[in-house]
């Protein structure tokens, strides 16, 4: 896990994170921090949506 930067399209994902924030400020007039929380928050309740469905 600590070489996945040589590894991992990091522009390809950034790039679709940042739109994601850009889209949650501007759907919702949220400061940046304030999206970025909304969308860890999101992504932390798909990961357990996911582990649900694993087991």
């Amino acid at each position: 896990m600590l070489t996945y930067q040589s590894i991992v399209d990091i522009p390809y994902y950034a790039q679709r994170l940042c739109a994601m924030l850009d889209k949650l400020q501007q759907e919702y007039g949220w400061t940046e921090q304030d999206a970025m929380l909304v969308l860890k928050d999101i992504l932390a309740q798909a990961w357990k949506n996911r582990q649900k469905s694993s087991t």
